[in-house]
């Protein structure tokens, strides 16, 4: 499949030690065998719905406090 190029930039996440355990020891079989784990595209999509999610509550929030506020 034929992608094309985009500008990248990394993300710090913190996450649960035991995930990120069961993260490193498949990265660690996959490149045992010759693969690379790479989770990239679908925690891309799952972290557009959760920012688009975020600003829609931050967006309702805003619109209560003027409400509020008039």
């Amino acid at each position: 499949m034929l992608v094309r190029k985009s500008p990248k930039k990394e993300l710090r996440l913190k996450i649960d030690a035991a995930l990120y355990d069961e993260y490193e020891e498949l990265t660690k079989k996959a490149e045992n065998l010759g693969y690379e784990v790479d989770l990239t595209p679908k925690l891309e999509k799952f972290i557009k719905i959760e920012i688009d999610r975020a600003r829609k509550q931050l967006d309702q929030e805003t619109d209560r406090s003027s409400q509020t506020s008039r």
